[in-house]
């Protein structure tokens, strides 16, 4: 399966739970990148005002073609 590149954003629900939340487009489909460095710089462009790995993140995910699903991929941290 290729790797793409996904923004995620923490999202806070509630009463205090909070998880990381793709950024996506008004279809709901995910923006995703080919290169780590494409989105990085989308992601610094955009969301400049929110802490890189804290708030803000790029994710690298497994994209199935057939399914559309994303899956995540170890990154070994």
């Amino acid at each position: 399966m290729p790797v793409v590149y996904v923004i995620q954003v923490m999202a806070y629900h509630g009463v205090g739970t909070q998880g990381w939340r793709t950024v996506s487009r008004k279809t709901g489909e995910p923006y995703r990148f080919r290169t780590r460095e494409a989105a990085l710089e989308v992601m610094r462009a955009h969301f400049a005002n929110l802490r890189e790995g804290i708030h803000v993140r790029v994710q690298a995910l497994h994209d199935n073609p057939e399914g559309g699903t994303l899956t995540h991929v170890y990154t070994g941290y």
